[in-house]
């Protein structure tokens, strides 16, 4: 067994835990049918795809609405869902890009986003930010084979003990679709490393051909390029921000030339000693205040705006 193959096994849920978790996605799938109004419940996200890791607590399932309902009406109907749904849960909504209900229960989060039903094609109609969304696990579905699902994994768990996973806000890195499209281009793990180890300036990749790389690159001006396989006009690595494209291209050039790439996944931790040694001669500035338990997405966007 290599090494990738050793990471590969702890990181994948086992056969008992991965129960657990459908156990617990049914009943809360079964609950918000019985409790929605209005509206069809779909998991979505990693766990939708198979390519969540273990220990992932985070639940992602969008409820499809027809055209007649109108946007404004949706998270009210949501959340009278959610609170016959989830008594016990802490339930916050969020307003990013687009409305939605986080609901904290235990240590699980379950976001529930509500969206409109769309077709099937190139030139389907979008109402919200989030109606592709549908599209992306049933591609996803169609288009990856069990191996695939192994070497997303790996990639997201080296892009978190990295800081570069996750497109919200806070981390401004790459999201689990763009990794199951990288995965998808390159076949696997050390092929995305080894492109990425040689990307000079601006990278484009573009699964299906859909577009004319010099039109593309013209039109989205991003460093990294990554067109959606289900909507050409989206650009989906947009949130990926320039510090962090050069240092997915840095950890790939390390890891390319790394003797032991088991160091690669191994969380690293800074003592007090080595943090005291770090902040040495430099002047820090730490800011305090409360944040009126907004959501993440929202804090983070208002801190940057503050920075």
């Amino acid at each position: 067994m290599g090494e990738l193959d050793k990471v590969l096994k702890q990181i994948s849920p086992n056969s008992k835990s991965e129960k657990k978790e459908t156990v617990f996605v049914e009943a809360v799938m079964t609950g918000l049918r019985a409790n929605l109004s209005a509206g069809k419940p779909v998991l979505a996200g990693s766990f939708a795809k198979g390519t969540f890791l273990e220990g992932d607590k985070d639940i992602d399932i969008f409820v499809l609405f027809s055209h007649q309902i109108h946007k404004e009406a949706m998270l009210p109907i949501l959340r009278v869902a959610a609170e016959k749904t989830f008594s016990k849960a802490i339930i916050k909504s969020a307003y990013a890009q687009h409305p939605y209900l986080r609901i904290f229960l235990g240590k699980r989060k379950i976001d529930l986003v509500p969206a409109y039903e769309v077709g099937h094609g190139l030139h389907f109609e979008l109402k919200s930010a989030v109606d592709r969304s549908q599209l992306h696990t049933e591609y996803i579905l169609k288009r990856m084979n069990n191996e695939q699902k192994g070497e997303v994994r790996l990639l997201k768990k080296l892009l978190k003990l990295h800081g570069l996973y996750g497109a919200e806000i806070r981390v401004q890195g790459f999201s689990g679709y763009l990794c199951e499209l990288l995965i998808l281009r390159y076949g696997s793990l050390l092929e995305v490393i080894t492109n990425a180890a040689n990307w000079k300036g601006r990278a484009y990749i573009d699964v299906e051909n859909l577009l004319l790389e010099d039109d593309a690159m013209g039109k989205f001006l991003t460093p990294l390029v990554v067109i959606d396989p289900v909507d050409k006009e989206r650009n989906v690595s947009a949130v990926v921000s320039e510090k962090n494209y050069f240092a997915f291209i840095s950890l790939a050039r390390k890891f390319i030339k790394g003797k032991n790439r088991m160091q690669f996944f191994k969380e690293r931790k800074f003592s007090d000693s080595e943090l005291r040694k770090f902040i040495k001669n430099r002047n820090i500035v730490c800011f305090s205040f409360p944040t009126n338990n907004a959501v993440d997405d929202v804090l983070w966007g208002q801190i940057r705006r503050f920075a």
